[in-house]
């Protein structure tokens, strides 16, 4: 798996750091990925044969960020929300999401906010923030 993120120097430093404790306790992560466009296949958009819409194509490379830089994937609370074509997804989701918004408690007491999407009018191009 490409987790592209880990790959980045200035990302890898971080981790570095946060490991070391020298920038304290991380105690609240923002995380946004929202691009313009959206994939020009179709198959992107069918559930049988992507397995899953923005957060597998965009927001898990945030979650493993998240997880990664703060050294554990132990999570206590977690609440997703999927969406697409600004309706929410009921459960069981059964078709491709295109927003997905995300909180969780990592073991360590962090809090984490995520969200992702696909055709979102953000404006640019593309949305990547990552706040700790």
């Amino acid at each position: 798996v490409d987790f592209s993120y880990r790959h980045l120097a200035g990302v890898a430093a971080l981790r570095e750091r946060v490991q070391a404790g020298e920038l304290g306790q991380v105690h609240a992560i923002d995380l946004t990925f929202h691009n313009a466009y959206g994939p020009d296949k179709p198959w992107f958009y069918d559930m049988a044969q992507s397995g899953g819409g923005c957060v597998m194509d965009l927001g898990i490379h945030l979650i493993d960020l998240a997880q990664w830089i703060c050294g554990g994937a132990a999570v206590d609370q977690i609440d997703a929300r999927l969406y697409a074509k600004g309706r929410a997804l009921p459960k069981p989701v059964g078709e491709v999401e295109d927003y997905a918004s995300v909180q969780w408690r990592m073991h360590s007491g962090a809090n984490v906010r995520m969200a992702c999407s696909w055709r979102l009018p953000a404006g640019c191009d593309a949305v990547i923030e990552a706040a700790f």
